[in-house]
């Protein structure tokens, strides 16, 4: 199974090739990012998914681990956008 850590710094990699490193991010950490951060790890984190994928199959639990953190930060952007729409 893969270390689980916090969020990382600009830059750096949630899950380097070869080596799942999903991390934890708690609810008040999370919201600190602004649309642009959020999209920008949308993004690193779809592509770290897809070769993760195809080295591990879709059923490996580290594949599941990062497809679920993905999952949150799309719904975290959505809301924003949706909140944003209100206004």
């Amino acid at each position: 199974m893969c270390p689980l850590k916090g969020m990382p710094t600009k830059g750096e990699s949630l899950a380097p090739k070869g080596r799942c490193m999903i991390r934890l991010v708690g609810e008040q950490e999370q919201n600190r990012h602004n649309e642009t951060d959020l999209i920008r790890i949308i993004e690193s984190l779809r592509g770290q998914l897809v070769e993760l994928v195809q080295e591990k199959g879709f059923d490996n639990g580290e594949v599941v681990e990062l497809s679920q953190r993905l999952d949150q930060y799309i719904v975290q952007y959505q809301n924003r956008m949706k909140i944003k729409s209100i206004k």
